[in-house]
């Protein structure tokens, strides 16, 4: 089980490293299993953001399900994943790709996502007391964002055949999705006191 998940997690950060046979192995990959790991790689980090998060307070864990300690940290994770969606979806509709596969193209994007793990170790540091200020949590978070972006426009190029161009659209309306998801879910679920970035 532990050999599994080191081997996996290895295939992640060679996903992250555009490594194009690691790409090509997460996405002929068959059964839930990588699809739960997929998802596991996504929400891993907002998981364990939101445990350290409520341990800060004095309620403890207490504070988990208040509105605004679990849904600021879970909607970005959320919206991250709905972005890879509607990329692929715009990919089909818009470029007549063929050949899509919507749970494989999820699976490779969220394998790319374990670049956002860096977060956990910002809020292991504001845990302790050693606050670097909210706008590493910003840089990391986008960074890793943007490199997600890098791996989808190269899984669009590499196994699809897409264009600069068509790529770049693709992109630019994934990105808008996770604008657009990000700040209706915060709405919804937080209120007015949501805000997109942190």
């Amino acid at each position: 089980m532990i050999a599994v998940f080191v081997r996996e997690i290895r295939k992640a950060v060679a996903v992250l490293r555009l490594d194009r046979a690691a790409i090509d192995s997460v996405w002929n990959e068959n059964g839930r299993s990588v699809l739960w790991m997929a998802i596991f790689i996504l929400m891993f980090p907002a998981v364990v953001n939101v445990l350290v998060l409520s341990m800060g307070y004095s309620g403890g864990l207490g504070v988990l399900f208040s509105k605004y300690v679990f849904w600021p940290l879970m909607i970005p994770a959320i919206s991250l994943g709905g972005s890879f969606l509607v990329a692929a979806v715009a990919a089909v509709r818009i470029f007549k790709v063929g050949g899509m596969d919507y749970r494989r193209f999820f699976t490779v994007l969220a394998y790319a996502s374990i670049f956002i793990w860096a977060t956990i170790l910002w809020f292991l540091l504001e845990f302790f007391g050693l606050s670097l200020g909210r706008g590493l949590f910003n840089i990391l978070w986008f960074a890793g964002f943007v490199w997600i972006l890098i791996v989808a426009s190269r899984l669009l190029m590499w196994r699809f055949g897409l264009g600069q161009r068509p790529v770049l659209i693709c992109l630019g309306i994934a990105f808008l999705a996770y604008i657009l998801i990000n700040t209706v879910l915060g709405s919804v679920l937080v209120g007015g006191g949501y805000r997109v970035i942190y």
